[in-house]
């Protein structure tokens, strides 16, 4: 079922409601709307003709925008190729094909390893005429120096633990009013150069949280300056050990993270990547990955009275 005024996002956090729905459907934005709003947007008719207007089409002069980066199309494919299209083996015999989204998610792969087929759609906006890399999250219940997302880490700065507080926060009020799971993404946004937690469309259950927003969707309401750097999502109660589902939907190079036991005073927490080299999972340290916790107090208070004596050994 739809939750109604679910919209309200801070509603979680008043009273608790004790229900024994299991399915639930949870959209979480910072901006709040009402419930006519959300229903216009989704029965607008423009969505309609959105897949005949942003038809997939390029030319010379389309540029991709991917890591907070413009890079020609003419980068990744020839002139030639553009105008006459890509040729291709079929059946013993050679034919020459229109560029497609997937030639071109297997062209950029060869650079960043992290666009993995069935894990990233190439989205055209037509009026832009940009492509842009979306990696999409499936259904939930290389080694590390060579990965994107590390290499964002080391560049940009380990992701501030008030991510991870917030998610948490957020995963504690859905368990306790639904019993059920929830899943965020964390971005880092080039733009603003600060990262980013986002909850997306999304229907969550007591064992399940299976993601639906499209991806155009996604670059309408978020922009194109993101790179996914984690997908996080929470097991409520249970213990934060990958399930099987996990296991086989969890098959690229980014940060994947798991919250559970999630009433407990310090929930529970497992964090791992996927090495495409190998095809095993590489367990991670928080500390590598996240901001220590105690960073500095909420607010400055007069220490003058406090004196330290320091103990430490002279040589």
């Amino acid at each position: 079922m739809t939750i109604k005024n679910q919209m309200d996002f801070f509603s979680l956090f008043d009273e608790v409601i004790d229900t024994k729905e299991e399915e639930v459907v949870v959209e979480a934005s910072v901006k709040k709307e009402n419930k006519l709003d959300l229903q216009k947007k989704v029965e607008k008719p423009k969505e309609q003709n959105k897949d005949e207007k942003d038809k997939f089409e390029v030319n010379q002069s389309t540029m991709i925008t991917y890591l907070g980066k413009e890079i020609s199309i003419l980068e990744y494919f020839t002139p030639e190729e553009i105008v006459a299209g890509v040729k291709k083996k079929k059946k013993g015999e050679e034919i020459t094909e229109p560029i497609s989204s997937e030639e071109v998610r297997k062209r950029l792969e060869k650079d960043f390893p992290v666009l993995v087929k069935s894990y990233t759609n190439i989205v055209y906006i037509k009026k832009k005429n940009l492509l842009t890399p979306v990696q999409t999250a499936k259904t939930k219940g290389l080694h590390p120096a060579d990965l994107s997302c590390f290499k964002t880490i080391k560049e940009k700065g380990k992701i501030p633990f008030m991510i991870l507080h917030d998610f948490m926060s957020v995963a504690k009020k859905i368990s306790e009013r639904y019993r059920s799971e929830v899943h965020a993404d964390v971005y880092y946004d080039y733009e603003k150069e600060v990262y980013l937690l986002d909850f997306p469309k999304q229907t969550c259950s007591i064992y399940r949280v299976q993601v639906k927003e499209a991806p155009n969707d996604f670059i309408e309401r978020m922009g194109v300056s993101l790179e996914k750097v984690m997908e996080i999502h929470s097991h409520h109660v249970m213990c934060p050990e990958p399930s099987p589902l996990d296991d086989l939907n969890e098959k690229k190079p980014i940060l994947f993270a798991i919250v559970g036991c999630i009433n407990d005073f310090f929930p529970s927490l497992t964090l791992r990547t996927f090495d495409l080299e190998s095809g095993l999972y590489l367990s991670l340290d928080l500390s590598d990955v996240f901001e220590p916790m105690l960073v500095r107090p909420s607010k400055d208070y007069d220490l003058n009275r406090i004196e330290a004596i320091n103990h430490e050994q002279k040589n």
